[in-house]
């Protein structure tokens, strides 16, 4: 990380600041991307002047990624001590985004979810056993139906743990910040 003396932000590590778009003690040339000393008109290497304008930029080393990682662990700390106030707000808002996209009420909306488990979990398996128990095994489907319990359980655990790295991903982003492309800005 570095803060940025003109903009006053902190910002990847970078040639360029991607606010003010200034470079670190030199302005480079757009055109070739050579690094040339504050203040000329022209480029020494090629005889472009579109130059980049320059900043004082003062890396910050680790200081930054310690005191992201402090800000990270103390967020944690109080999600995990607040844990119930946030599953029941995060239930509550759940229930409602699945109200309001089905167009039902709470009630049917338990009924469904509990014929839908009772399908998947009771009479699949159950039709499944006595497809297999037919003269032709039923083939392929009964397998199908056998295992539906448990691809469904596959499913959801791949969904909600793909949902969870995706959540760290953003989050270790927004803290942490992505590296920034060497080159123009």
């Amino acid at each position: 990380m570095i803060f940025c003396t003109r903009c006053r932000r902190l910002v990847p590590q970078g040639d360029y600041c991607p606010w003010c778009r200034s470079s670190w003690g030199a302005s480079i040339c757009q055109d070739c991307d050579h690094r040339n000393t504050p203040g000329v008109p022209s480029c020494v290497k090629c005889p472009g002047v579109n130059l980049s304008d320059a900043a004082i930029g003062i890396p910050l080393g680790w200081t930054a990624t310690l005191l992201s990682g402090l800000a990270l662990l103390a967020l944690i700390k109080l999600a995990i001590a607040y844990r119930s106030s946030l599953l029941s707000g995060a239930a509550t808002g759940g229930t409602w985004l699945l109200c309001n996209v089905t167009g039902s009420d709470v009630m049917q909306l338990q009924q469904y979810l509990t014929w839908i488990l009772i399908g998947v979990f009771l009479i699949a398996p159950c039709a499944g056993e006595l497809m297999r128990r037919l003269p032709g095994q039923g083939g392929y489907l009964s397998y199908r139906l056998r295992n539906l319990p448990m691809t469904t359980i596959d499913y959801v655990w791949s969904l909600s743990l793909r949902l969870l790295l995706g959540t760290g991903r953003l989050i270790l982003a927004l803290f942490f910040g992505k590296r920034a492309k060497k080159g123009t800005p």
